[in-house]
């Protein structure tokens, strides 16, 4: 019953593949998936506690369970994970639902430790995740995170082996078919290899041994992960502590100061309490100490009549003066190794500030119309909520620096100094902004000792003011982009009528007025400077694409991937192997296939020849020479070339592709790699695609939406005929079903049951007594798209065939005549052009790759062939 519960919250390492993260994020979290999994973990607990009572031996793991829950030494914990927790009567209440009245409730006669569960649900359900969606869950890729995966990848077949033995029995009792649909494929994989013939006992041993593992590295990243956590939520705090302490300072106890401090105060609280459950009470104390010492930073400026920290300042300003250990204490129960945090902090900035600058050159690469204004290419997936609470706690902290200000300028007498400091900013930054020629004059209007005069003249200037706005707009205008002048203008022009019903005030009320015009129209020029500063980035970035696209980034990532695997591109020692294992792995089984992917082109394409009227490949428009070098297709730095053989070669003789080169094997590979069933990660890619993992999951995604709208049109094909379809009528109707499917695949969260129900309505158009009905359809549609059903065999075989034809023989006539051919054999010639456009991507990506690694390929792919000729 609790595996049936388990397997209906569809779970599995099949159904995420094609889940988005919010969509699988929300899956696992969902409270009938946690209450399924809790139940039936501790089910599996108690179970392998039995089989295993008679082995001594058992692997003691509690003392990575701490590092995930951390006990609470004051009391019985209330944390809900599997420790014991005392009820309103003094009993203790075990997690499990025993009620263990009559014993006290102390941790001397009964530890905490005893009653943690062994596989907590949520460290389990993470797995999934990592696998599913390991860009999102790792903000780095070190040692650390590339054990996880291995030991993630690892646990969950053995789970979901154990899963099917409680489903449908032991392996003798398989006579009919799974009962979960999630399960039943893999099953079937199991038993192929005979790793699904253990008995219970033993399934349950393999599971724990795989669990202990997994724990093991889980805890191990989690460490460093919630140091670096850790860190960032304490920065945050200390910036909220110099806020509030700079809005409130010296003012008045007004309705506002209370609220502002009773925000920052629920703030500081919330942040108090994740640090808490991040690195216990040692994390709590160094948060302590940073909001100390930012107290003690305002009150010596206080006492020195220095100006407040602004939190705004440069981040060596605003950063957490608390520096965090290089190791947490109490490591003895783990490897030091697995422990220790990055010991040279700017290291790791650095190393994360050229990375980012790599994947930008890659993005230039292998987009030729890239846009940098556009570019997301920086942007991290926030599974945890934590971009929302640094946006809110952002605002709050410009809210209160402006009203700061604001409260300074209405004091009597008033305090001048930060609005000075705010036009001192203002002028550094145009200065670093304009040309050297505009200096001389921006010094002379930004005089910060004639506005100090004007302010202390108490004669609330508007005039003068308004000037050095429009002034300051001026050069805004002059340093940013056209595109955005109409909008500065807009937003003047009512900062400016603002500031005109502001001057029109009288009395005491005129100070105050005044006070906040100086306050917006400061507040809205930095606001424009900052966009400018971003704009004159962005056009120096764009600026440089070009050069970029060519030669340069090349070389840049040569560099670059050679210094991140530690494999020269001269390397002749065999570190090529040994530092690239999954690129020598892939190129060798690539170079297996080689000689029956020629001979399935050479025969198509002969077959094309023979077709032609009079076999005269010219007059019929046979692609030309240029077009017949390998499939290779022309991107930014490397021109079409034509070779002589190309030249001298006869109107009649075949256009030879390079099969022996290693641009063949990549254009080959990177077919393969998408057509894969598993979910594509680090972890199962090449290393030289790495930084496109992004790329090959979208072809991937592609790929599988082709094979079920193929499908589909399948069986929508057979009930029209069935029913006496054909001809034009025919074709009308597959096509009215192909717009149909193809709209509703665009959605990646549809699930195949609402493409049954989908092809189902369609076959209600046939007004025929055979429409077909949803639960047959459906019923038909899963076992087509069986890997061990014929329909699927054929289907991803045609697909296979167009894409391939499209990779290695360009879009050229040949490659077109073939593409269309291999879809005929399934009646999906309607899909041509969905396939050309994967077939192109996928070419462009082989292409740049072989621009960048070719050195690496040209080294394996030797070996290989070597390896191969020394076999024979």
């Amino acid at each position: 019953m609790l595996a049936q519960d388990f397997a209906a919250c569809n779970v599995s390492r099949q159904s995420i593949l094609s889940l988005p993260f919010e969509e699988l994020a929300g899956r696992i979290t969902s409270p009938t998936t946690l209450r399924s999994v809790k139940a039936l973990l501790a089910r599996i607990e108690s179970r392998f506690m039995l089989s295993s009572a008679s082995h001594p031996n058992i692997s003691k793991i509690d003392h990575l369970l701490n590092r995930i829950f951390p006990p609470n030494k004051r009391g019985p914990s209330r944390n809900g994970h599997g420790t014991m927790r005392t009820s309103v009567n003094g009993s203790i209440d075990s997690p499990r639902g025993r009620n263990l009245s009559g014993r006290k409730a102390t941790f001397c006669q009964r530890p905490v430790m005893k009653e943690r569960e062994r596989y907590p649900a949520r460290v389990f359900l993470c797995a999934y995740m990592i696998i599913g969606h390991p860009e999102a869950v790792f903000s780095s890729r070190g040692d650390h995170e590339s054990t996880l995966s291995e030991a993630a990848s690892k646990l969950l077949p053995e789970f979901e082996k154990l899963i099917t033995i409680i489903l449908d029995g032991p392996p003798s009792t398989y006579v009919t078919e799974p009962s979960s649909p999630s399960f039943g494929d893999q099953s079937k994989a199991l038993d192929a290899d005979g790793s699904g013939n253990k008995p219970f006992s033993a399934q349950l041993a393999e599971f724990d041994a795989a669990w202990c593992s997994y724990l093991y590295h889980f805890v191990a990243w989690k460490v460093q992960d919630a140091h670096v956590l850790e860190e960032d939520l304490i920065r945050v705090a200390y910036q909220l502590e110099l806020s509030m302490i700079q809005k409130c300072d010296g003012a008045d106890v007004t309705h506002d100061n209370q609220a502002i401090q009773k925000q920052v105060l629920e703030d500081q609280k919330l942040l108090r309490e994740r640090i808490l459950h991040l690195t216990g009470t040692e994390g709590v104390s160094r948060l302590e100490r940073a909001l100390f010492e930012a107290r003690n930073q305002c009150s010596e400026a206080r006492k020195n009549g220095h100006p407040l920290p602004s939190p705004f300042g440069s981040p060596q300003k605003a950063k957490s003066p608390v520096q965090s250990p290089r190791a947490f204490p109490d490591r003895s129960s783990l490897d030091p190794k697995e422990l220790l945090s990055p010991q040279e902090t700017p290291a790791v900035a650095q190393a994360a500030k050229y990375l980012d600058n790599e994947k930008l050159v890659n993005e230039m690469l292998h987009e030729p119309d890239y846009n940098f204004t556009d570019s997301k290419y920086c942007e991290k997936e926030n599974s945890d909520g934590m971009g929302e609470m640094h946006a809110h706690i952002r605002r709050i902290m410009e809210d209160a620096f402006w009203d700061g200000v604001l409260e300074g300028l209405e004091k009597v007498p008033p305090d001048y100094k930060r609005i000075i400091g705010l036009m001192q900013e203002l002028k550094q930054e145009l200065t670093n902004l304009v040309p050297d020629g505009w200096k001389q004059e921006l010094n002379e209007s930004l005089d910060e000792q004639i506005f100090l005069q004007v302010l202390e003249s108490s004669s609330q200037d508007y005039d003068y003011f308004r000037r050095l706005l429009d002034y300051a707009l001026d050069i805004v205008l002059k340093l940013g982009a056209p595109a955005r002048d109409d909008d500065a203008k807009t937003s003047h022009c009512s900062l400016v009528q603002e500031l005109s019903q502001i001057s029109s005030e009288m009395g005491e009320k005129s100070r105050k007025s005044f006070a906040l015009a100086l306050v917006k129209g400061l507040r809205f020029i930095l606001e424009q400077v900052q966009i400018v500063k971003a704009d004159i980035s962005a056009a120096r970035i764009q600026a440089l694409i070009p050069v970029i696209q060519g030669s340069a980034g090349v070389e840049y990532l040569q560099r670059a991937f050679s210094k991140r695997f530690s494999v020269p591109a001269g390397s002749i020692d065999g570190s090529c192997n040994s530092q690239l294992p999954k690129t020598a792995q892939w190129l060798a089984e690539v170079e297996l296939n080689v000689e029956e992917s020629k001979k399935e082109i050479e025969d198509s394409r002969s077959a094309f020849r023979a077709s032609i009227p009079g076999n005269n490949r010219t007059s019929a428009g046979f692609p030309l020479s240029t077009m017949r070098t390998g499939g290779g297709m022309a991107i930014v730095g490397v021109p079409a070339t034509t070779t002589a053989e190309d030249t001298s070669r006869g109107v009649g003789e075949p256009c030879a592709l390079k099969w022996h080169s290693y641009e063949a094997r990549v254009q080959l590979g990177v077919l393969n790699i998408i057509s894969r069933t598993q979910a594509l990660t680090e972890d199962n890619v090449p290393e030289t695609f790495h930084m496109n993992l992004h790329r090959l999951r979208k072809a991937q995604n592609e790929y599988q939406r082709l094979l079920i709208l193929t499908t589909g049109l399948l069986l929508l094909r057979q009930n029209a005929v069935a029913e006496g379809m054909s001809g034009t009528k025919l074709d009308e109707f597959l096509k009215m079903g192909k717009d149909r499917l193809d709209d509703k695949l665009k959605n990646e969260m549809i699930s195949l049951p609402k493409v049954g129900d989908i092809l189902a309505d369609i076959s209600l158009s046939l007004n025929s007594a055979v429409a077909t009905n949803s639960e047959l359809m459906i019923r038909m549609l899963v076992r087509s798209l069986s890997p061990d059903d014929a329909v699927f065999k054929r289907v991803s075989s045609v697909i296979h065939s167009a894409l391939k034809a499209r990779i290695l023989l360009g879009k050229g006539r040949e490659g077109g005549a073939l593409v269309n051919a291999a879809l005929q054999r399934v009646g999906a010639s309607c899909l041509e052009g969905a396939v050309v456009d994967l077939g192109s991507n996928l070419a462009r990506l082989a292409s740049v790759s072989c621009l960048i690694h070719g050195p690496w390929y040209t080294l394996l792919v030797s070996s290989n062939q070597h390896s191969m000729e020394t076999t024979d």
